[in-house]
């Protein structure tokens, strides 16, 4: 129902399918995103969230707020706000994932990441060699990011600059 509402449906057996073939290849990083204050989302269904990707043990977790910005972002005029949880579900929802992802033995890195023990982020907070690009935080600072996609933003050489916004003008 969520992902439905947002035009973003991906089911889990797809995602753990796509996990499984990462680490088949050898990749054992994987990183999930999660958005929390979302259309129709309750604390049942970031629970049940939760439990599915968790089953996945992923190296690391990005937790973002959901901005409603009608005016920056037009399609988002087509939800209406009874949809949107409240403040006050909003914040026991972020409050019930980072509980959980903290008894699972996740380390809150900072901001909205959190990382297993073994993983290189919580081992550079530990030693205080963690740094922190406009994307999030890693552990190779200076390094030059190239983006590829629509908005995408890369940075290198003191400079960023993001890919266009808009179908028409990126093709």
């Amino acid at each position: 129902n969520v992902q439905k509402a947002i035009n973003r449906e991906q089911p889990f057996p797809v995602v753990s399918e796509a996990a499984g073939w990462l680490r088949n290849a050898g990749i054992d990083a994987i990183n999930i995103d999660l958005v929390y204050g979302l259309p129709h989302q309750t604390i049942d269904s970031i629970d049940n969230t939760l439990k599915q990707v968790l089953t996945l043990s992923p190296s690391r977790f990005a937790l973002f707020s959901y901005a409603h910005v009608p005016w920056m972002k037009p399609a988002q005029k087509i939800l209406k706000m009874e949809v949107l949880p409240t403040p006050e579900t909003k914040l026991e929802i972020l409050k019930l994932t980072i509980e959980r992802l903290t008894s699972q033995g996740y380390v809150y890195i900072g901001m909205d990441h959190f990382a297993k023990l073994s993983d290189e982020l919580a081992v550079a907070q530990k030693e205080k060699t963690l740094q922190r690009n406009f994307q999030g935080y890693s552990t190779r600072g200076g390094s030059d990011i190239y983006a590829f996609g629509m908005s995408s933003i890369s940075q290198g050489h003191g400079i960023y600059w993001q890919n266009h916004k808009d179908i028409p003008e990126y093709f």
